[in-house]
């Protein structure tokens, strides 16, 4: 597995979402929308449904101009309940906005799934008919052909080129505001924002709100923990422990393989907290990262690692020394 240039784009990711002015924890929990096409709108909220070793996880309910609820989805622990969201240990697949994403007169709302270091977003759609919510989309939105400024509707695992990151709003003239991500290979990234024009095919590029410009300048081969560090006062740590990364460690709990540094770290962890998979060097965290919420961290924030570090987590088994910080998380040998 081959980590490096993947890392450096994680490091991007991370100011991509300061950029995109986005925070899942503390972001919009209702809309108002006229679902029926009455004229009347109603009120969509996500409401909690409880929590487990996996993380929090959230339902809708839709209310009428009166307050009554008409419409409750599953309160269910579920991810793979297509209407169940949730800020989990791998990952935050949250409602962002509601309009008519596709010009087809009905309501939809739209939900990013979890989303790795290098893939192009996935959006779940859920479209209001007869009464309820029901996913009618899973897919990304990839430029194709490259400029053409179009972005329909696809599955794909391709990881260079445009694509929509995130969806900040649907607004009434079938428009939306958008992020736009280019990745072209190695650590090179580039983010902007954008009014798009929304069809049944996807949507089109209208004009550029933010140009594409780099989130930062980071190495092909990873960010330099000495050269990454702030010119201020280093924070105190919030906890350093040791680990040895093992196989387990370098797939998802689904069984996925793992390609980013910060995920490898987080399965780490949620490897020796929930499944009890330890190896011989994995030391004690004074039970941090046991919560789901703080595991998060390794999705919010900078991995600072050098070269050498990293190629001997490349060849495996490699026992290392992680010391996380609340704006960055540094990892080192333990000889280092």
């Amino acid at each position: 597995m081959q980590i490096s240039n993947r890392l450096a784009f994680a490091t991007l990711l991370a100011a991509h979402i300061a950029f995109a002015g986005i925070c899942h924890a503390e972001g919009q929990r209702s809309w108002k929308a006229d679902l029926n096409g009455d004229g009347v709108d109603e009120t969509i909220e996500v409401r909690t449904s409880g929590r487990n070793e996996t993380g929090r996880f959230y339902h809708l309910v839709v209310l009428n101009k009166e307050g009554d609820a008409i419409w409750t989805g599953p309160r269910a622990m579920d991810t793979e309940n297509n209407l169940v969201f949730g800020e989990w240990d791998y990952g935050i697949s949250m409602p962002v906005a509601i309009g008519d994403i596709d010009g087809d007169g009905a309501m939809e709302l739209i939900a990013p799934a979890p989303q790795s270091d290098v893939s192009p977003t996935t959006f779940r759609v859920l479209r209001w008919e007869n009464g309820a919510f029901k996913q009618v989309r899973a897919a990304q939105l990839l430029e194709t052909p490259a400029d053409s400024d179009r972005f329909p509707w696809a599955n794909s695992e391709k990881y260079e080129g445009r694509w929509v990151s995130s969806i900040e709003s649907i607004e009434p003239g079938n428009t939306a505001t958008v992020v736009i991500t280019e990745y072209s290979g190695g650590a090179s990234a580039r983010m902007g924002k954008a009014m798009m024009g929304l069809d049944a095919r996807g949507m089109g590029l209208r004009k550029w709100l933010k140009p594409l410009t780099s989130e930062g300048d980071v190495g092909d081969e990873a960010v330099p923990a000495e050269a990454a560090k702030p010119a201020a006062t280093t924070p105190e740590p919030l906890v350093a422990y040791m680990c040895q990364l093992g196989p387990e460690d370098m797939r998802s709990s689904k069984g996925e393989r793992l390609t980013g540094l910060a995920d490898v770290l987080a399965q780490d962890r949620a490897n020796y907290h929930r499944y009890k998979i330890r190896h011989r060097r994995d030391l004690p965290d004074d039970d941090y990262f046991n919560s789901p919420e703080h595991r998060l961290l390794f999705s919010r924030v900078p991995v600072r690692v050098s070269p050498g570090v990293l190629k001997l987590i490349n060849a495996g088994n490699a026992t290392v020394v992680v010391t996380a910080y609340p704006d960055h998380i540094e990892v080192t040998t333990h000889t280092e």
